[in-house]
């Protein structure tokens, strides 16, 4: 995969997907900018009309990682599914499952022995059989895709641009099981982290009405008669933007911990960052148990990060 990645391996993926990125539209300028776009509304739109359809209260987290999930599953795989498609369903599912049951297999990696007690052993089972069953069906969509697009050269998603560098003999690293790790690593880090943040964002901003107003007002002077914002409107809300970034400091994404204390930590660790202690730092964030969208506000009205703002890790293998 790319996540937990080293040396060359590290650097050689992390360019093939940065390069990939940059093709697909992940640029601040320039028609692939506006293919991107284009992908993402569609995403956008099909949940507002099902959102639109709902009646009564409702969580909207399903809706949500149906659209977020298509766009990667366009980018990754080249295809979309229905959201009550039997397959699409059962890699929801496994997706969600997957991250819980993660958490409870932590310990697994400092004492690998627990992995013989029943309650480790079926979660193990669990994500062993769900990462094969998944893997396996990301070859049969690239298959499927493949021939519906006259071969490998005729793809322009990540898979398929994958499958063309093995086929120049691109060395060790281009195989069949780095693709797979590949695509999860991608979609996992695509889906979870941004459905985690839209569910914590949609919360706050219902128990704060006024920013909810706030919100509404900017983006219809911002929009104005237009059905839909753009990308480039990002610069003009600069409330919405910082509301945002306070539901990601407020609620971090990923509240891991890693304990240093008086132990040695070996040479290439992985050590990951604690961001709730960072961001729930009283001397750095005054009330930090209070959400206020305007720590993220400069004199000036407009948004900026400050430099302990670090929602997403830190060091080479941070998320932007």
């Amino acid at each position: 995969g790319l996540v937990v990645a080293e040396g060359e391996r590290w650097k050689e993926q992390r360019k093939f997907v940065s390069a990939n990125l940059r093709n697909y539209g992940v640029v601040k300028i320039g028609s692939k900018r506006t293919n991107m776009e284009q992908r993402i509304m569609y995403g956008v739109k099909e949940a507002v009309q099902m959102l639109r359809e709902c009646e009564g209260p409702l969580d909207p987290c399903e809706i949500l990682m149906h659209s977020m999930g298509n766009i990667l599953n366009f980018l990754l795989l080249g295809k979309r599914w229905a959201m009550d498609d039997p397959a699409w369903v059962w890699l929801r599912k496994i997706a969600e499952e997957g991250v819980k049951l993660i958490g409870v297999a932590g310990p697994l990696n400092f004492l690998p022995f627990l992995r013989w007690l029943p309650q480790y052993k079926n979660v193990l089972k669990f994500l062993l059989e769900g990462k094969e069953k998944s893997h396996k069906m990301y070859d049969e969509v690239l298959a499927e895709v493949e021939s519906k697009n006259g071969g490998i050269d005729g793809g322009d998603h990540l898979g398929a641009v994958f499958l063309r560098e093995m086929a120049k003999g691109r060395g060790g690293h281009f195989t069949i099981p780095q693709l797979h790790h590949l695509i999860a690593d991608l979609w996992g880090a695509g889906v979870d982290t941004t459905l985690t943040t839209l569910r914590w964002f949609l919360l706050y901003i219902t128990l704060h009405t006024e920013y909810q107003d706030k919100i509404r007002e900017e983006l219809k002077e911002v929009v104005g008669v237009r059905d839909w914002p753009t990308l480039e409107d990002c610069q003009a809300v600069p409330f919405l933007e910082a509301s945002i970034a306070e539901a990601q400091r407020i609620r971090s994404v990923v509240p891991l911990e890693a304990k240093i204390g008086e132990y040695r930590i070996p040479k290439g660790a992985m050590v990951v960052p604690l961001q709730w202690a960072v961001h729930m730092d009283p001397k750095v964030w005054p009330q930090p148990q209070v959400f206020s969208p305007y720590r993220f506000i400069n004199e000036q009205g407009q948004f900026f990060k400050p430099e302990s703002f670090m929602p997403f890790q830190s060091g080479k293998t941070q998320f932007s």
